[in-house]
């Protein structure tokens, strides 16, 4: 049955959806995880997984991104009943405030108590560094400043009131839960608190713009991660590179080629090519990114490296600085080397690059963005 926009916002839709779900699965989750840029595979994670396709669940919305799984992941984290969503929706790709926030209502109806929202952004806090991670402490929507909130439309009480109060949003005790889990794993030297800032996207904001919100008070900013756009991007390159050395292509659909490249390497569904995927690509005698598949896979050893050669905290490291830098992360993956490789491997970046090296590993935590104008990006 097709329903018209305005329906999307009744309660008896959200609580057909919720409903179904509750009889196709045995876990009761308490708390729900949307999955960010480079987090979906946080949901393979789970125990005694229940896996549902949007397209499988009634009046769910389903993600346009390219290389997206869409799926709502029911399982236990760490004993604890949980649900995942992996794959989201975003204004810019033309969906409804109220398509956007579809999957919330939902995780109300379920009997979510606690929900845990991550994403890559661009850092604007000068005091930030590249692959620090952020925990929201307040936000500024410029999306709803315009207009576009999304409680926008008719209320109904079941869900809460008309006129509720943001001063709270974000549970403090969530908060300093989270900060603490941060200290015990040792990750203080790279965790900050701040203002984020919501647009409403696509394009990436301009130099006055950043300027702009930080001062306002933001300390980062998004509107969620155009995962399929900028693999889009990598994927034409690559193409054109096999074009440039001679590779026929039989199949010209770049849709097609898209969809049989993400099943093939982007083995955790996140719709994201992140370091140890991106290393299957390359051939394995001239792929030095293979050197950090397996031991150098955490942001911490990685940070170590980089922002010892990042004397400046500008984000980048300069082409004379990077042998050095290369050198450290080999020997902490225990990969022995001689100079010649060295310097290829320098002189293979080098040379494909026409400005400094930005600091960007393609783990889930540094989820770097191409900003070249941003200070600090910054998940």
């Amino acid at each position: 049955m097709a329903y018209a926009e305005e329906d999307r916002n009744s309660y008896e839709v959200y609580k057909e959806t919720a409903d179904w779900l509750l009889a196709h699965t045995v876990q009761r989750p308490k708390t729900a995880i949307i999955c960010g840029s480079g987090l979906g595979g946080l949901a393979d994670v789970l125990d005694n997984k229940t896996v549902f396709l949007y397209e499988d669940i009634p009046h769910f919305p389903q993600s346009t991104v390219a290389g997206h799984l869409g799926r709502l992941v029911f399982g236990e984290l760490n004993g604890q009943p949980c649900v995942c969503m992996q794959g989201r929706f975003h204004y810019y790709e033309g969906y409804s405030v109220s398509t956007v926030t579809f999957p919330i209502r939902v995780f109300f109806l379920l009997g979510v108590e606690i929900l845990i929202v991550t994403n890559a952004a661009g850092g604007l806090n000068p005091h930030f560094q590249v692959g620090d991670i952020m925990f929201i402490r307040d936000h500024i929507s410029m999306f709803g400043l315009g207009g576009q909130n999304p409680l926008r439309g008719p209320n109904d009480e079941r869900f809460g009131v008309r006129f509720p109060c943001m001063s709270d949003a974000y549970e403090q005790d969530l908060l300093s839960l989270a900060m603490e889990s941060a200290q015990e794993l040792g990750f203080l030297s790279f965790t900050q608190e701040g203002v984020y800032c919501l647009l409403a996207g696509p394009c990436y904001e301009t130099i006055a713009e950043c300027r702009l919100l930080q001062a306002l008070g933001a300390d980062a900013v998004g509107n969620g991660y155009i995962e399929g756009k900028e693999l889009e991007n990598f994927f034409q390159e690559l193409e054109s590179a096999r074009k440039g050395a001679g590779v026929d292509s039989k199949n010209d659909n770049l849709g097609d080629k898209m969809k049989e490249f993400m099943h093939k390497y982007d083995k955790n569904a996140d719709g994201k090519i992140e370091m140890a995927e991106l290393a299957q690509i390359l051939p394995t005698e001239e792929n030095f990114l293979l050197c950090f598949r397996q031991h150098v896979g955490s942001s911490s050893e990685f940070m170590e490296a980089w922002r010892r050669y990042d004397t400046d905290r500008s984000g980048y490291i300069e082409a004379n600085e990077l042998k050095g830098f290369l050198s450290d992360l080999l020997k902490k993956a225990n990969r022995p080397y001689d100079e010649p490789k060295l310097q290829e491997y320098t002189q293979t970046i080098v040379s494909g690059t026409s400005r400094p090296v930005p600091g960007d590993h393609g783990s889930a935590r540094t989820g770097q963005r191409p900003r070249t104008h941003t200070p600090h990006p910054t998940p």
